[in-house]
């Protein structure tokens, strides 16, 4: 008895001393631990900053953009325009898909501002290379530390790498079987039954040029659509199908009207290098996704085929990458669906409109040139200004073209916050004005911050009234940033620039 009571009393003890040791590390070292293992952890905080009434999940799709396009904003950073008065949270985070989002849905507090969740879905993420991508080791380690369970267990199973990490051979071992076994619901009269199959015949015969020659790169990226999308989702083993459903019940119980953003795929490309046969089954497992999820109550944004090829950004792989048209068709539709819960917020936005006015916090939502200048390490608001250094002497700035700016403009008003040490005797505001042809001369005015009078050592307000020529549209682009190529960093932050029309310039 004795025996039995001090083993008893032992398994206590060690029970204890395991509870004490979980809740000393949960209120130490465990916040940083999350932010250093977890990539979605600071995502997801910094996501939920503003307390957003609408969140939208999503991967590189929503923040990939054409170099030359002029509104560079992400998915969701467009879809504020139709819903300005709300805040919305942006969760993205390269190459994600719903197991990661559900876990990023988890890490919103019980006592939340979320009313809406759009979630981004991808429909090669059903696939079997996406599935058994390399990528999945860093994502499932990411994901520890956020699982369920005591914080100390997770770290331990950190350590002792207890989660999925296989070699780049199993994965590729695995995707090849898929392709190998799986049969294909096709016609019967094609020669191949699986994606392996139709993949070699692709490979075999090839896209030809007009001269019977064959186009290399075309019969590659028609085998690559047929490696992504060659495929039927099994809704019993496909770990997307069970990924999805999660979220869909976390939703019902937090009450989050949820949305499911399916992503526009290049089906105009996919039948002219691939054929019917292709388009035909990618829009099977479309209607199956739809059908599955409008059952359980999730509104559906149907974008699959509403995005022309030329808007896709990728020519050499399928991605779902676009230009800003696509960008911009997708967010309108978004907002469109999601009006129903937000009717009293809902603006309506013409996107023929000219502009008037421009605003750039810093804080990176907003996307013009010189973006990799964003630092931390100050900021006049929120957490990030526009660091200018001899390294990166251009600060963010506006890069506009002139025929898109409205009619009858007199003068360009300049508004931004500064930081500048003593020693900047050099940086100056810049605005450059590029002709379409030589017949024009450039315009280019530099005026010295000391000019300016702002004063080194705090945060000054720079406002500067700059006169367009009378002819300013005869001109291709209009630029508007701080210079600074000395050492000692110069901080911009909240730009404002505004459009000023004769009518009010005279008064």
């Amino acid at each position: 008895m004795k025996l039995k009571n001090k083993i008893l009393f032992s398994v206590a003890a060690l029970i204890g001393s395991l509870v004490v040791m979980n809740f000393v590390y949960s209120i130490t070292t465990a916040e940083q631990d999350k932010i250093d293992n977890s990539p979605i952890y600071s995502v997801v905080q910094t996501g939920l900053k503003k307390n957003p009434e609408i969140i939208y999940l999503g991967e590189s799709s929503n923040i990939t953009y054409r170099d030359n396009d002029l509104d560079k904003r992400p998915i969701s950073g467009i879809l504020k325009d139709f819903y300005p008065d709300l805040e919305i949270g942006n969760l993205t985070k390269e190459a994600s898909h719903a197991r990661v989002y559900y876990y990023m849905l988890k890490q919103i507090p019980e006592k939340n501002s979320v009313k809406t969740v759009i979630v981004t879905l991808n429909f090669r993420s059903f696939d079997a290379d996406w599935i058994n991508s390399k990528l999945e080791n860093a994502i499932s380690k990411g994901l520890v530390m956020v699982s369920d369970g005591p914080v100390l267990y997770n770290r331990f199973r950190l350590g002792f790498k207890a989660f999925e990490h296989k070699t780049d051979r199993e994965r590729n071992r695995k995707i090849k079987s898929i392709w190998k076994k799986d049969i294909l619901e096709i016609p019967a009269n094609l020669p191949y039954k699986t994606t392996a199959q139709w993949d070699s015949t692709m490979a075999y015969t090839g896209i030809k040029n007009p001269d019977g020659s064959l186009n290399e790169k075309a019969t590659q990226l028609a085998c690559n659509f047929i490696k992504n999308f060659a495929f039927l989702i099994d809704t019993t083993s496909n770990p997307r199908i069970r990924d999805f459903d999660n979220i869909v019940e976390l939703a019902r119980k937090r009450g989050w009207n949820l949305v499911f953003n399916l992503m526009a795929e290049n089906v105009e490309l996919a039948n002219t290098l691939v054929g019917k046969e292709l388009t035909d089954l990618m829009l099977k497992n479309k209607e199956l996704i739809k059908a599955r999820y409008e059952k359980k109550g999730v509104t559906i944004v149907d974008n699959f085929t509403i995005v022309a090829d030329k808007e896709f950004i990728d020519r050499d792989w399928p991605t779902e990458h676009y230009a800003e048209t696509g960008r911009k068709q997708i967010a309108k539709n978004v907002a469109l669906a999601i009006k129903k819960f937000h009717s009293k917020s809902f603006q309506e936005k013409d996107e023929n409109s000219l502009a008037f006015s421009f605003k750039n916090d810093c804080e990176g939502e907003v996307i013009w040139a010189q973006m990799q200048t964003l630092s931390e390490d100050k900021a006049y608001s929120g957490d990030k200004s526009s660091k200018v250094t001899k390294e990166n002497p251009y600060s963010v700035g506006l890069e506009y073209p002139v025929n898109q700016l409205a009619d009858s403009i007199a003068t360009l008003q300049f508004n931004a916050m500064i930081f500048r040490n003593s020693g900047n005797k050099n940086a100056k505001l810049v605005i450059d004005l590029i002709p379409q042809n030589e017949a024009l001369q450039r315009i280019w005015i530099g005026v010295s911050l000391e000019e300016l009078k702002i004063t080194p050592g705090s945060w000054s307000k720079l406002s500067y009234p700059f006169t367009l020529p009378a002819n300013y549209k005869e001109y291709h682009l209009i630029k508007a940033f701080i210079l600074n190529e000395e050492t000692t960093p110069v901080y911009v932050d909240d730009i404002f620039i505004d459009l000023i029309p004769i009518s009010k310039a005279a008064k």
